[in-house]
């Protein structure tokens, strides 16, 4: 008798069944989806896209603005251009990249492990959690779209001696990149597992991996082209990133997140929400499938000496070893990085799907492991759509609060909804926990444009805790607002004292200090504060104005650059911002050289266009 599967055409409807869920439920959780923090950047650098930036025929080829090539706003440009300022539409854009990157996860557990093996694979990526929300997101991150495709290519080309695949191998791979640079860093395993299994020389005696390679580089040419005319910026910004070294648990993030998001401080994660943890608008995998996903994962090791598992298990391991101990400086955000080794876990536990199935002669317990992914996304997708996702009902509540306040520099109207949210929430959870200072601070925070209410509520909030940081960092803003520059340092250092060391406190000690004339004492909280944010813009403009008072000009130039590479599309820009602080710092004389220095960096832009 002739089984289903061996029907051609059963073979087609099914994964296409799967594909139309999987975008269905995209596009729900899509419909009403509010900006977030990294989508109002991409916003600003595509606003006067064709005008403002240099590149061949008023196209720009690059930003000072975002650290990565331009692929994801090309394509949130053409969305919004096309669906006429609708985001919705742009956000379909790149739920149909995303869809693409679902079929490469089918096509490569086709390829390793059967077209049943594809189909679970393909179903576990369509309902897991962190797939659906990571697709209408208008970031960068679509690249690792090209990921499954990467591994597919490269899998043909050494395993099946299928040479021409490298020059699709060099496409997916330029692709990939000019979304997003750490989409290619499946190259380093992909050339480990060539060295391994000694495909090196056939590799690089072969023509037509050249010429993939030569693809590859002429897709990023544009990218290369741009920072070579421009100081190799969005490079130096990675650098500066990629110089710490510590362990950071972002690997176990991306699975674990519901579990370890339960324990940190809710007090730490309200103040460092996106520095240290992650921001609230990205959603990990949920628990039960991730728990699963890293069981295929070790349970796959027992076939290692099978080449399609050893390929996925050094991918998996590599990357996972790579993101764990690179950039402790930047945030846990960044679990992103770690994007491969859910689709390398995803592709395993469709291989493994099919083989409990095979064993057990029956469908259901490997159905059920789809189940166990679907359950949780339909719980999310019936839910908020941003915030934190754990067992701790205060980190959820400080998630959710978190997320309406990311939304408030957007747009007047989006402001004063969230402000209207953030207050009928705070009201709720403060009515259910009377005696929470941190529902409190937030339920003051809400009631922005009434200080009457506001101080009853944050005195409220510091007699149930009288070192909460939330209300020393009110208290410090607030004297800041005045130039009470010694009141609001002896808040922040009372917050510091009590265990609350981050970014946030560090960054205001130093502002206050500098402005207090005690330069030295500036030096070492600004020092402080980037070791947990190399990058952070606003800390480096006052590095830039601290180390000029301690007569550290080359330091001073190399915050300046950095100042700029990280916050304008033009050099003479920056200088022009450098004048303008020095001038309000009463350094007139150096701030005319600043200006001197903008008019001839001015000069010099339109023959670098």
């Amino acid at each position: 008798m002739t089984r289903p599967w061996s029907l051609p055409h059963k073979q087609i409807l099914i994964p296409a069944a799967l594909a139309a869920a999987a975008l269905c439920l995209r596009a729900f959780y899509a419909w009403g989806l509010p900006l977030n923090f990294d989508e109002m950047g991409h916003i600003r650098v595509v606003s006067g896209f064709f005008t403002q930036q240099p590149g061949f025929a008023s196209i720009p080829l690059g930003s000072r603005l975002t650290s990565h090539p331009l692929f994801a706003d090309y394509l949130l440009s053409l969305g919004l251009t096309l669906g006429m300022g609708r985001f919705f539409v742009a956000r379909l854009f790149f739920i149909a990249v995303s869809l693409l990157g679902l079929a490469g996860i089918f096509a490569l557990a086709r390829e390793l492990f059967g077209t049943r093996a594809g189909v679970f694979a393909l179903a576990l990526a369509s309902v897991d959690r962190f797939m659906v929300a990571w697709a209408p997101l208008t970031v960068e991150q679509a690249g690792y779209a090209a990921v499954p495709w990467m591994l597919l290519f490269f899998y043909r080309a050494v395993e099946k001696e299928s040479p021409k695949d490298f020059l699709f191998l060099g496409g997916a791979g330029g692709i990939g990149y000019m979304f997003y640079e750490p989409a290619v860093i499946v190259l380093f395993p992909m050339a480990l597992y060539a060295l391994i299994f000694g495909h090196g020389r056939k590799i690089l005696k072969s023509p037509l991996a050249w010429t993939g390679l030569a693809v590859f580089l002429i897709i990023i040419s544009p990218h290369l082209y741009y920072n070579g005319s421009q100081g190799w910026v969005n490079f130096k910004r990675h650098e500066t990133l990629a110089s710490g070294i510590g362990l950071s648990p972002r690997l176990l993030l991306l699975y674990l997140g519901d579990l370890l998001m339960t324990f940190p401080d809710p007090y730490r994660v309200a103040l460092e929400g996106g520095n240290v943890y992650f921001f609230p608008f990205r959603t990990t995998c949920a628990l039960a499938p991730g728990v699963l996903y890293l069981a295929a994962v070790l349970f796959s090791v027992k076939f290692v000496k099978d080449r399609r598992f050893a390929l996925l298990l050094i991918i998996f391991f590599t990357t996972a070893l790579i993101t764990t101990i690179i950039n402790a400086r930047e945030p846990w955000n960044n679990f992103w990085w770690a994007a491969p080794c859910l689709i390398v876990s995803i592709v395993l536990s469709g291989s493994l799907s099919d083989k409990l199935a095979l064993s057990l002669s029956v469908r259901g317990p490997a159905a059920a492991v789809v189940i166990v992914a679907l359950i949780p996304t339909l719980i999310f997708l019936g839910g908020e759509k941003q915030g934190y996702h754990c067992f701790s009902e205060e980190i959820r509540f400080v998630g959710r609060m978190s997320a309406l306040r990311m939304q408030m520099p957007a747009l007047k109207e989006i402001s004063r909804s969230s402000l209207e949210q953030m207050h009928a929430e705070a009201g709720a959870f403060v009515q259910a926990h009377p005696e929470n200072s941190m529902g409190m601070y937030f339920l003051a925070e809400s009631l922005a444009g009434r200080p009457d209410k506001v101080k009853q509520a944050l005195d409220q909030a510091q007699r149930l805790d009288p070192h909460n940081p939330l209300v020393l960092n009110s208290i410090a803003d607030q004297a800041m607002a005045r130039k009470d520059w010694e009141t609001a340092l002896a808040a922040i250092e009372r917050a510091i004292q009590a265990g609350y060391e981050c970014y946030v406190f560090r960054k205001k000690a130093a502002l206050c200090a500098y402005r207090l004339g005690r330069s030295e004492e500036a030096e070492s909280h600004a020092l402080a504060a980037m070791g947990v944010k190399a990058d952070a813009r606003d800390i480096l403009a006052l590095m830039f104005l601290i180390a000029w008072d301690l007569g550290r000009d080359e330091k001073a130039d190399s915050y300046l650059e950095a100042y700029i590479a990280s916050s304008f599309d033009e050099k003479w820009k920056g200088y022009m911002e450098a004048a303008r602080l020095l001038e309000q710092e009463g350094k007139h004389e150096l701030a005319g050289e600043y200006m001197n220095k903008a008019r001839a960096e001015a000069e010099l832009a339109p023959s670098r266009r």
